[in-house]
C-alpha cells in the first residue's frame, strides 16, 4: 500500500493572520502554562468562553543565557477570528494567577 500524501502546507501569511504575541510573561511560565490561559471552562482560567476551541499551539521564548521564560510567547488559533476576538476582549484584561501581570497581547509579525 502507498502511503498517504501529507497534508498541504500551511501558508505562512495564514498562521501570522491567526497568531498572538503575548509579552510581559512572569519568568515561571512555560507552554503548558501559556495554552491554559486560552483554554475553556475547567482549563485554568480560561479566556474563551466554554465550548471555543483552545489554542493550537502555545509557543514561550526562552532566555539563551537561563533558558528560563524570555518574558513573550505567541499563541496560534484557529482563526483570524478567533484571535482577533480574544486579542479584543483580553488585551489589558488581569491575567489569572495572583502575580499581578495583564495581557498584553499583539498581533505577531509573522517575519
Amino acid at each position: 500500500m502507498a502511503a498517504a500524501p501529507a497534508p498541504p502546507a500551511e501558508d505562512p501569511a495564514s498562521i501570522a493572520a491567526r497568531t498572538l504575541w503575548i509579552g510581559d510573561l512572569p519568568p515561571t511560565a512555560d507552554e503548558d502554562w501559556l495554552a491554559s490561559l486560552f483554554e475553556g471552562e475547567g482549563g485554568g482560567g480560561g479566556a474563551t468562553e466554554e465550548g471555543a476551541p483552545p489554542a493550537l499551539e502555545a509557543k514561550v521564548v526562552r532566555s539563551r543565557s537561563s533558558g528560563g521564560c524570555a518574558g513573550y510567547g505567541f499563541v496560534s488559533f484557529p482563526s483570524p477570528a478567533f484571535a482577533a476576538d480574544v486579542l479584543g476582549r483580553y488585551a489589558g484584561a488581569p491575567m489569572p494567577g495572583g502575580w499581578g501581570g495583564v495581557f498584553r497581547l499583539n498581533w505577531a509579525s509573522g517575519g
